[in-house]
């Protein structure tokens, strides 16, 4: 393969992953605006879903291959089954307080 080829098809994935993250960006940005009145409050709300997005992709982690890395996946994937403590906070205030959306 020639360099020119690997550059193209780097170019390439470039575009298809901005456009794929606009893509994502726009419907979360859609799907918060009945829930979020303000701004800010829409920023919170899309920075909690990007987050844990973010933290369930596994497109950026490499498969473990040594048993240090085991054990380190394991405790991972427990971290990741758990909630978030934004998510804790956030459901605590919701359910138990009876605060809703508006002033979350």
């Amino acid at each position: 393969m020639r360099a020119g080829d690997e550059l193209a098809r780097m170019v390439q994935l470039s575009w298809r992953h901005s456009a794929a993250r606009l893509k994502r960006v726009c419907s979360v940005r859609m799907g918060t605006e009945p829930v979020a009145q303000r701004e800010a409050e829409k920023q919170a709300v899309e920075a909690l879903i990007a987050q844990r997005r973010e933290e369930l992709g596994a497109a950026h982690r490499r498969l473990a291959s040594s048993e240090e890395l085991a054990a380190k996946d394991a405790v991972q994937c427990i971290m990741l089954a758990s909630p978030n403590t934004h998510f804790v906070v956030l459901a605590q205030a919701i359910l138990y307080r009876g605060a809703g959306f508006t002033p979350v």
